[in-house]
């Protein structure tokens, strides 16, 4: 049976480049393979790698419907507002589909069903910027930047005793994830075309909004991309690792709290997301639901603990 960076070389890259316990010139056990990762050639192999995938994803990225779009969905986010960058997403089909669209609700929730003034709840989260800057303008790169942070807060890329972190099948699955739900998002965000806190919040001066900034997220608001990539994660680390739950949860909820912190989502958009995620991962998870189960399953066992950094 073919692994599945080979049976699926548009995402995966070509053959070599497989994940990090399995290095193909010498090693099929992984403490070997990682003290080779730390000689002068693993160094050169591994980056030549990486590199080689993350061509390949960004090639899929970029193979996005050519299909006729109209960048103006009915609702509150101005058509002015749209980045040229996110007005195909919605379109795009993934390479390894988790699970059917149609299988997703997502309802109004928060101040878009109560009506309460959030704004008021983002002028006081707005005092707290300077003490969380530096991650937040971290995370605002994009939403795929909310997986590295939940790695990071379980341990998962901790660096080993050669000081290599074994990150590569972690990179695949991250990828290969963000693939599969990212039309999603768009789906729904185009679906509900709700505008950004910076909209109706005047004095809130959101950060980012600035139609010339590279992190500028020029799309609609709800529901929120961050936190939906974060709880996703989380929620698929504690399926792998429950003992990891708590701080899955409170990773992905701290990446939700600063995209608030920052201006650029309402509480509501956040709640919507991790109602997402939980559907999102349920779907995923069951073999009945995942018409692609088997490459899942394969890119999955980079969260099994026998998988983890050595520490």
């Amino acid at each position: 049976m073919l692994p599945v960076w080979a049976a699926v070389p548009e995402v995966f890259g070509r053959p070599g480049a497989d994940t990090v316990f399995d290095y193909g010139p010498a090693f099929n056990e992984r403490t070997s393979a990682v003290k080779w990762l730390a000689t002068p050639e693993g160094q050169v192999w591994e980056q030549d790698a990486l590199n080689r995938f993350l061509m390949s994803f960004n090639a899929v990225e970029r193979a996005a419907s050519t299909q006729p779009v109209d960048p103006v969905c009915t609702g509150t986010f101005p058509a002015a507002d749209w980045a040229e960058e996110f007005k195909k997403k919605h379109q795009r089909q993934p390479a390894l589909p988790f699970f059917n669209h149609a299988d997703l609700r997502l309802e109004p929730v928060g101040h878009y069903v109560d009506g309460r003034d959030e704004c008021a709840d983002l002028m006081v989260l707005k005092r707290q910027r300077s003490s969380h800057w530096d991650k937040i303008v971290a995370e605002a790169a994009g939403a795929d930047a909310a997986a590295f942070t939940v790695f990071e807060e379980t341990g998962l890329l901790s660096k080993d005793a050669t000081g290599t972190a074994p990150t590569i099948a972690l990179l695949r699955l991250r990828a290969a994830v963000i693939d599969a739900i990212e039309p999603s998002i768009y789906l729904f965000k185009r679906d509900r075309c709700l505008a950004r806190p910076w909209t109706g919040c005047a004095a809130l001066e959101s950060m980012f909004s600035d139609r010339t900034l590279t992190n500028y997220p020029g799309h609609p608001t709800f529901p929120s991309g961050h936190a939906t990539v974060a709880y996703v994660f989380a929620y698929l680390i504690t399926a792998k690792r429950p003992a990891l739950k708590q701080a899955a949860e409170d990773a992905a909820a701290a990446v939700a709290l600063r995209r608030e912190i920052a201006g650029v989502h309402f509480r509501s958009d956040s709640l919507a997301g991790q109602h997402l995620a939980q559907q999102m991962v349920k779907l995923m998870l069951d073999p009945n639901t995942n018409p692609s189960w088997k490459a899942f399953e394969s890119l999955l066992s980079a969260l099994d603990p026998a998988q983890a950094p050595i520490t």
